[in-house]
C-alpha cells in the first residue's frame, strides 16, 4: 500500500507527540536524554499523526549529530528513517556541518546498513574523542558513555578509513585488562584482589568470544565487534564503585551489510549462551575462592547478573534484551537460572 509522507520542522507544539513516539519506540525513560527546550529536527506524518523523527543538535566546529532517528513500527516499510537522515543529512549540510556524527546500537543491523550506505564508519574511540574540535569534545565523550552503542561518523576526511576498526578483539581483550586492573582500585583492594580480577575480567572476555563464535560461525564468515559505548563508563564504574559492566563485543557476518533475520537466530543464541556463562564464572568463582568471593568480588559479579537480566533502556545492548529480542521464553528460563543462581551461590 502506498503512501504520502511530508518532512516538516519540528515546532513546539510536536514535542510532546514526538517524546511519547520515542519512549514507544526505545522504551521509558528515552526522553530523558533529548534537549526538550531546543529541539531540532524534522518529523514524518502522512497527515495522521507523526509516524517518525529525526533529531539534530550541533557540537564543535563543523560538527553535527544526528542525535536519534525513530519511525514508529505501525509505519515500517516505507523507508522513512532513510528519508528522515536524507532531510538530516541535508539540514547539518546546510548549516556546514560536514562532520556528521551519530550513534547507533551495536546489534542494530538496520541502523547499521542505513549509515553504512551513506558512507558513515566508526573510528577507534582515541580518535573519535580526540581527532576533532576541542568545543565538541564533551558531547563526543556523552556519546562514548551510551552503553552497547558506537559512534558513526561521516567526514569526506576519512574516505579511505576503514568502515570499522581493526584488531577488535585485541582490543576487546585490553580494554578487559585496564578494567580487571581498575577495579582494586576502589577501597584499594588487596594484591589477592588484583591478582585474581586481572585474571576474571579478561577471561571472561575470552570466554566469552570462545563459546559465541561456533554459533556465529554456523552463519558463515563473521567477524568480532567490540563496542565502543560502555567502556569508558565500565571504567568510571571499576575505578568509582568496583562495578563492571560486560560490553565487550559479538560476532557479526563478515559482511558489511547483511540480513537482520537471517543472522537474528545466532544472535539471539550467542546472547544467551555469553550470558549464562556469566552465571558459570559465578558459581566458579564462588567455590575456587570463596573468602575473596565473599569478601566483595561476589558483589561485583552480581552486579553483572543482575545487568544482564535487565531488558529496558539504558540495559537494551546487554545479553538478556538481545535474548527477549529473539525469543521471549528463552528470556524467562534464563532469567530464572540467573535468580537462582544468586539466590544458591550469592
Amino acid at each position: 500500500m502506498h503512501k504520502e509522507f511530508q518532512y516538516l520542522p519540528i515546532q513546539p507544539q510536536h514535542h510532546q507527540e514526538i517524546i511519547k513516539l520515542a519512549n514507544h519506540v526505545f522504551g521509558p525513560g528515552t526522553s530523558l536524554l533529548f534537549k526538550k527546550h531546543s529541539m531540532w529536527g524534522f518529523y514524518a506524518t502522512d497527515g495522521d499523526g507523526i509516524q517518525g523523527a529525526v533529531l539534530l543538535e550541533k557540537g564543535g566546529y563543523k560538527e553535527g549529530f544526528l542525535a536519534w532517528i525513530f519511525v514508529d513500527q505501525r509505519a515500517r516499510g516505507y523507508r522513512l528513517a532513510s528519508h528522515l537522515m536524507d532531510v538530516g543529512d541535508q539540514a547539518l549540510s546546510q548549516q556546514g556541518l560536514t562532520k556528521q556524527f551519530t550513534l547507533v546500537r551495536d546489534d542494530n543491523t538496520a541502523s547499521w546498513n542505513l549509515f553504512f550506505k551513506r558512507g558513515y564508519k566508526v573510528l577507534p574511540l582515541w580518535k573519535m574523542l580526540f581527532g576533532y574540535s576541542l568545543k565538541g569534545f564533551f558531547k563526543r565523550l556523552n556519546y562514548a558513555f551510551a552503553l552497547g552503542y558506537s559512534v558513526w561518523l561521516k567526514d569526506d576526511a576519512i574516505s579511505q578509513h576503514p568502515t570499522y576498526p581493526r584488531f577488535p578483539i585485541f582490543k576487546a581483550i585490553g580494554q578487559a585488562i585496564l578494567i580487571g586492573f581498575s577495579l582494586p582500585l576502589f577501597g584499594i583492594r588487596s594484591t589477592e584482589f588484583l591478582v585474581i580480577s586481572l585474571i576474571v575480567v579478561p577471561s571472561v572476555t575470552i570466554l566469552r568470544m570462545l563459546i559465541a563464535f561456533p554459533i556465529a560461525r554456523t552463519y558463515g564468515p563473521v567477524r568480532f565487534m567490540v563496542s565502543q559505548g560502555g567502556f569508558i563508563l565500565s571504567l568510571f564504574l571499576a575505578l568509582f564503585t568496583s562495578g563492571w559492566l560486560p560490553t565487550f563485543g559479538f560476532f557479526v557476518p563478515k559482511e558489511d551489510g547483511w540480513n537482520n533475520k537471517a543472522f537474528a537466530h545466532q544472535l539471539g543464541v550467542q546472547a544467551l549462551v555469553t550470558w549464562m556463562s556469566l552465571n558459570l564464572v559465578f558459581i566458579a568463582t564462588s567455590i575456587l575462592v570463596p573468602t575473596l568471593f565473599s569478601n566483595g568480588f561476589n558483589a561485583v559479579l552480581m552486579l553483572i547478573i543482575v545487568y544482564q537480566m535487565l531488558p529496558f533502556f539504558p540495559f537494551d545492548s546487554f545479553d538478556g534484551a538481545k535474548v527477549l529480542r529473539w525469543n521471549k521464553g528463552m528470556y524467562v528460563v534464563a532469567a530464572l537460572l540467573s535468580i537462582l543462581t544468586l539466590v544458591l551461590f550469592f
